[in-house]
């Protein structure tokens, strides 16, 4: 059950993440080490769902944006927080 609870949480929090952040800002996040500990400071997570948060996001980035829709919600995504 805390298994199942856990995925869930990771990804409503990898949802939020990539509709909040662009890509340059998602790939900082899990490429630099002391911006990730900062995060994982922040938000508390435990050792369990830092890896699959981690892990889940590593995922995401390693897809290309090929598709028209995801290129244009990035260019989006850099005007709204510019």
């Amino acid at each position: 059950m805390a298994m199942s609870v856990t995925r869930r949480i990771i990804e409503e929090v990898v949802d939020y993440l990539t509709d909040t952040l662009c890509r340059v800002d998602l790939e900082r996040l899990v490429t630099e080490d002391g911006t990730w500990k900062a995060f994982v400071k922040a938000v508390e997570l435990s050792s369990e769902e830092e890896a699959a948060l981690h892990d889940a996001l590593k995922k995401h980035l390693a897809r290309n944006p090929t598709d028209k829709n995801e290129k244009l919600e990035e260019e989006l995504k850099k005007k709204r927080f510019s």
